[in-house]
């Protein structure tokens, strides 16, 4: 500010400093006064600061820096050339418009010279978070971006860069938790942005877990517990045995699942990093063996048989019968008991006790039952005649 302010009575200048600090007065050769200061272009002051304090900033082919040439001010001025308006010599050069300096020949291209700030996009899902980064570039340096979630609502705002950045390239972060479209610009330090907003879809993926738990034979089992570990929570399946669960991107963890009465095969399954859907995880489930019964006669007949059942009771309180898949024994000489469970007795000539045993699935039962004799009471005749006493006697 010290050097416009002391250009106000520098009349040795026949440079154009006017048309270099004001865009809207064409006074050649005219100066500045201090109170028109508000007034002036900072880019036009700034390069003309620095070469003024003999610091070189721009000069085109490297060559061009002397500002007290009139035939090189257009080369410096900033402004729009009305009679080449294709001429990229007429626009401040990036390094100029950055605050840098220095003696490259660094103007822009006559393709630079009706750019907008460029955008890349990058996306990563943490959790359930998408975080967006919007990374815009400029030779002028980047301003700030601007963007909103959606088709509604206005944008917002980055944090403001300094009109005198040190990279063409600026970059902001933005965390999205749900679905949604994301649009967003950028503006340079020179006020150029784009006539429309760029949108991009984010996606935030929420996967799930989903199967059936069904019985051996492929019956529904209804009411079983999902247990997910690691806060995933728990679900439990519909009346055709079908369960849905959905977790976070990048979930791990265990999945468990419970009812009384039932255990499961497998009866856990491991998870890593689950990024996308994961279907078919299904389970079967088996009714939980309690205990057994056997259930028969208490006396059996000497040289006769008898049919024994095993019980099998389970945690639901439902029961069926095992007695052809269990294992029999008895401790008898008297007596054997085949894999079906009859009890086949021999000729005793007393009570004689008997254990029946029958095992399934690791549980086992035991029964004890008494082989009796059969006593024959022959005839006894007098005469022909049956004594009746002595039969009952």
């Amino acid at each position: 500010m010290s050097t416009a302010i002391a250009l106000k009575d520098d009349w040795s200048l026949t440079y154009a400093f006017w048309d270099c600090l004001n865009p809207y007065a064409w006074v050649i050769g005219g100066t500045i006064d201090p109170n028109e200061i508000w007034n002036i272009r900072c880019d036009g002051l700034v390069e003309y600061c620095y070469e003024y304090n003999d610091f070189l900033v721009w000069g085109k082919n490297g060559q061009h820096y002397d500002v007290s040439n009139y035939w090189y001010y257009m080369e410096h001025n900033n402004l729009y050339d009305l009679i080449w308006p294709n001429n990229a010599d007429t626009e401040l050069a990036p390094v100029v418009q950055r605050g840098a300096k220095g003696g490259t020949s660094t103007y822009l291209t006559l393709a630079a010279t009706t750019d907008v700030p460029s955008c890349e996009v990058e996306q990563s899902q943490v959790g359930s978070t998408v975080y967006v980064t919007i990374t815009a570039t400029d030779q002028s340096g980047i301003h700030y971006i601007k963007y909103k979630k959606g088709g509604g609502g206005s944008y917002t705002s980055s944090p403001v860069q300094p009109q005198h950045p040190t990279s063409a390239s600026y970059s902001h972060t933005v965390p999205v938790t749900s679905s949604t479209w994301l649009y967003y610009y950028a503006k340079d330090n020179g006020g150029n942005y784009p006539e429309y907003a760029e949108g991009v879809w984010v996606e935030v993926v929420e996967p799930t877990i989903s199967g059936y738990v069904r019985t051996s034979s492929g019956s529904s089992i209804s009411g079983v517990s999902l247990t997910f570990s690691n806060g995933g929570g728990s679900t439990t399946t519909s009346s055709s045995g079908y369960y849905s669960k959905t977790v976070s991107y990048g979930w791990s963890g265990t999945v468990t699942p419970s009812k009384s009465g039932y255990s499961f095969t497998p009866s856990y399954k491991n998870y890593s990093n689950v990024t996308s859907n994961q279907a078919n995880q299904d389970f079967t489930g088996y009714l939980s063996l309690s205990y057994i019964t056997i259930t028969g006669p208490t006396e059996v007949n000497e040289d006769s048989g008898a049919q024994y059942a095993c019980t099998a009771h389970y945690g639901d309180g439902s029961s069926s019968d095992v007695r052809s898949n269990a294992s029999w024994s008895e401790n008898s000489s008297y007596a054997t008991i085949s894999n079906s469970g009859y009890l086949t007795t021999y000729s005793v000539t007393s009570d004689r006790s008997c254990r029946i045993i029958a095992s399934y699935e690791g549980y086992t039962h035991t029964y004890d039952m008494t082989i009796k004799p059969v006593i024959s009471y022959p005839d006894l005749y007098d005469d022909g005649e049956e004594d009746a006493s002595s039969k009952s006697n």
